[in-house]
């Protein structure tokens, strides 16, 4: 159901730690009593060490029975925070972005976004998506991406 139009280094990670199985991703947490690894049908779980290059990160989620819904994140420069939205705004619809030379771009309109604002509402800004970051990973709720379906028609 998931695919990654990012560097290979991360698909080569979910092989290795085997962290999709079955329409589901296992989330891997450690505990006083060892390491413990959850079923996580309703998260999404990004490696933050995939996105510390900076560089715009694309991901695509299928839903059964429904259509695509593209999603980018990249890390803030100079900054620990991190920019997560749909490859979609408001304003542009689902033409999406790609990076050039380092910036952010909208495929229609040609706009340069500001990194920093990319996880904020407003303008050619991707549309935000709900996610947190913990234990080295970005964790965004599925159902947001799900939601984001609507943005891709």
């Amino acid at each position: 159901l998931f695919k990654t139009y990012s560097n290979s280094k991360y698909k080569r990670f979910i092989k290795e730690q085997n962290l999709m199985a079955n329409d589901f991703f296992y989330h891997i947490t450690k505990s006083e009593n060892g390491i413990k690894l959850e079923r996580s049908y309703d998260l999404v779980f990004v490696p933050v060490d995939q996105l510390e290059d900076g560089h715009l990160h694309r991901f695509e989620y299928n839903i059964p029975d429904g259509g695509d819904v593209r999603w980018i994140a990249i890390k803030k420069p100079g900054a620990a925070s991190y920019g997560v939205g749909l490859d979609a705004c408001s304003v542009c619809g689902d033409a999406g972005y790609f990076e050039r030379n380092g910036q952010v771009v909208c495929k229609r309109c040609d706009v340069v976004m500001n990194i920093n604002t990319i996880g904020f509402k407003g303008g050619c800004n991707p549309i935000p998506l709900e996610y947190r970051v913990e234990n080295g990973y970005i964790i965004i709720p599925l159902q947001a991406i799900v939601d984001g379906e609507k943005h891709f028609k």
